[in-house]
């Protein structure tokens, strides 16, 4: 299909890539191009390990994350370094992993979240 008009264009773009990025646009049945691609791909991620991956995490394993960082380096210049968590872990832990949780949850991190 050829078109000059803005319009159109648009319209055609967006149909395009509504049908390539959704789900229901992959057609995976056998025999088909997706199929025999997809097939072709060595799985490295098990079902087991995908789901221990995406699993919730746990107040313990926020706390070895951080006890594993050196205590006083931060990736910016105004974080806080991890010393400042560990130390003070038991007043904030709770307030921590909820604020993890809100993350997790809506996938929006507030940008001062990441500001000492």
């Amino acid at each position: 299909m050829t078109t000059k008009d803005g319009d159109e264009m648009r319209s055609i773009a967006t149909t395009y890539y509504k049908r390539l990025l959704t789900e229901d646009s992959m057609n995976t049945g056998e025999g088909t191009r997706e199929y025999i691609i997809l097939q072709s791909i060595p799985q490295k991620v098990t079902t087991e390990m995908n789901t221990w991956l995406t699993r919730p995490l746990s107040i313990i394993e926020i706390w070895e994350a951080l006890s594993d960082l050196d205590a006083d380096r931060c990736p910016e210049i105004d974080s806080l370094a991890p010393h400042f968590f560990t130390s003070l872990w038991d007043t904030i832990k709770e307030d921590l992993f909820q604020a993890h949780e809100d993350i997790t949850t809506s996938g929006n991190m507030q940008r001062n979240l990441n500001r000492g």
